[in-house]
């Protein structure tokens, strides 16, 4: 049994997540860095949760250093863009979840680790919800009304201004620009992975 489930382990996954975790322990402390292989793991591990309950099977999940991750649905071609607007909203469910039990954890028993669970977790998957491509929030109201994608630009060019990050400013252009993209061409790009942003501020 023990020998079967290693080999069930994508060994892709886990050649990204020790680059991630090489990576995020140069730019950030170690306990950040462990934290912020987690979060990312239990938001894609929501997206996987997601797929699975709308009787689709477990996607592919990759880290990106410093970014986050990306969970890729292994039929994306008959992956309707109503399902992959649920399918995001699994990932800041379930990791929000774990963020608050995370604080209560840490308000118990305390613990760098339970806090920066608690407050990566929190921020990450509460940015996720922006209303921009490719966050999750932009999957959700493309199914729902696109010129909330406005809102999201005003959103991330305040993120943009406002992170002191290389990481967070990244990640802003990125969602602007494809934003905007949709924004001006009445158009919603549907590539066929969902993105986890990394932390859009240094330290942990």
């Amino acid at each position: 049994m023990t020998t079967r489930a290693i080999r069930a382990v994508d060994p892709r996954l886990v050649a990204t997540g020790l680059l991630f975790l090489a990576v995020a322990a140069w730019r950030f402390s170690a306990t950040g860095a462990v934290a912020l292989l987690l979060i990312v793991l239990i938001h894609e591990v929501g997206h996987g949760l997601a797929l699975v309950a709308l009787g689709k099977p477990w996607p592919r999940i990759l880290f990106i250093p410093l970014l986050g991750g990306v969970a890729i649905p292994q039929d994306a071609a008959d992956t309707s863009p109503e399902t992959l607007a649920w399918v995001a909203l699994g990932g800041p469910l379930v990791g929000g979840v774990v963020a608050v039990l995370c604080g209560v954890g840490h308000a118990v028993f305390g613990g760098k680790l339970l806090f920066a669970l608690a407050v990566g977790g929190f921020v990450i998957n509460l940015v996720n919800l922006v209303p921009l491509l490719p966050l999750d929030g932009g999957k959700v109201t493309a199914m729902v009304d696109r010129r909330l994608w406005w809102l999201g630009l005003v959103l991330g060019v305040g993120l943009l201004f406002r992170s002191s990050s290389p990481v967070g400013i990244a990640v802003a252009i990125l969602a602007v620009a494809v934003s905007s993209s949709g924004c001006c061409l009445g158009t919603a790009p549907a590539p066929p992975a969902r993105a986890c942003p990394g932390p859009a501020r240094s330290g942990s």
